[in-house]
């Protein structure tokens, strides 16, 4: 199954297939973003790196690496070409 995700450039909307499972992913990280930034507001992205580092330390890679991926998606929100 796929679902698209859609991005602008140049005013253009461009159309990228991807799995469904990217997507599901992508939106339970970015609904852990606004959890994190509601509970924690501006220290919100270093929540999500101290997350990171713990998981990492615990040699839960993968769990780690979705914890980058919220930190990431909290910096975006954050930055003013965020829409």
């Amino acid at each position: 199954m796929t679902g698209v995700k859609a991005g602008a450039r140049s005013g253009i909307i461009l159309l990228e297939w991807l799995p469904m499972e990217v997507l599901m992913e992508s939106t339970k990280i970015i609904e852990y973003a606004h959890q994190l930034v509601a509970a924690h507001g501006p220290a919100a992205e270093a929540e999500a790196a101290q997350k990171a580092l713990n998981s990492e330390q615990a040699g839960k890679a993968d769990e780690a690496e979705q914890w980058r991926k919220v930190r990431t998606a909290i910096a975006q929100m954050k930055s003013p070409h965020a829409s």
